[in-house]
């Protein structure tokens, strides 16, 4: 079954994308054109798919063991392969990860929040924030550089 959905405007071509996460562990990008959507390309993750957010070529996506999958996508909205896996990010337990939101914070408005929030003012263009929920009622809030997705 379906878990969870994303829309996505790609910033060059103005093409508008769907993601979906799947309980059978994967993710699919489908590109809406002339108001029917096509299948583009469907990556397997190895465990359900409970939520996703979408930043740019990101696909931040939270699943049932626990993990976060981080996957690129092109222009295009095909999925690479590989995704980039952080296990038990919401402690030893790992419990389901059931809400994420990544957002790039830096500067501005996004500083002043940061600094209210109690969290260290991001001076890298390329840092973004990513808040995670998890099934046990926890959020986690990390720090992602692009460098190392």
């Amino acid at each position: 079954s379906c878990s969870c959905v994303k829309w996505a405007t790609n910033l060059i071509t103005g093409d508008t994308i769907l993601f979906a996460g799947f309980s059978a562990g994967n993710i699919s990008a489908f590109l809406l054109r002339d108001k029917v959507l096509q299948a583009v390309s469907s990556l397997p993750l190895g465990s359900p798919v409970k939520c996703l957010d979408i930043h740019q070529n990101l696909a931040v996506v939270g699943c049932a063991d626990g993990g976060l999958r981080v996957a690129t996508f092109t222009c295009a909205g095909r999925l690479k392969t590989e995704p980039r896996l952080w296990k038990n990010v919401n402690g030893g337990a790992s419990p389901g990860i059931s809400s994420v939101c990544i957002r790039k914070l830096s500067g501005g408005d996004g500083g002043e929040v940061a600094k209210h929030a109690g969290i260290k003012q991001f001076l890298n263009d390329g840092t973004l924030l990513c808040s995670i929920g998890a099934e046990n009622g926890n959020v986690t809030i990390y720090e992602m550089d692009n460098n190392c997705i």
